[in-house]
């Protein structure tokens, strides 16, 4: 029989090494920085410049670094979901249909909305839905 004793040993032994190593359980693994946590949730594509036609008109930022685009394969958006990641440098990062993870700057992030810019010099805007 495991005693309470040596219960509480494991677990005080699992969140130091955690802490150490930045591995955030509730996070499937990730540490989740500010920017990660101001990004959860639905938003939608305000810029309409040529250039924007490759973003999705919707994305959907969950927890665990997981994103969606709904209705993004039929607009022929490179991205249609998959991973998704914030530094803490502004470098953001989608995974596109082809799995490569595309980086992108995080240009501006406020409670309803926020700024990427991508290498091409592509500005684009999305805003909160939710």
């Amino acid at each position: 029989m495991i005693s309470v004793k040596s219960v509480m040993k494991v677990a005080a032994l699992v969140a130091t090494f955690s802490f150490i190593i930045g591995y955030n359980i509730s996070a499937g693994g990730r540490e989740m920085s500010s920017e990660t946590n101001a990004l959860i949730g639905k938003w939608t594509k305000q810029t309409t410049d040529d250039c924007a036609r490759f973003y999705p008109t919707n994305l959907e930022f969950h927890d665990g670094g997981v994103y969606a685009a709904p209705g993004a394969v039929e607009e022929g958006a490179q991205w249609h979901g998959g991973d998704w990641d914030v530094d803490g440098n502004g470098l953001f990062k989608l995974q596109m249909a082809n799995d490569a993870m595309s980086p992108l700057n995080l240009m501006e992030l406020s409670p309803t909305r926020f700024v990427l810019s991508d290498a091409a010099d592509c500005t684009v805007t999305y805003v909160r839905q939710d």
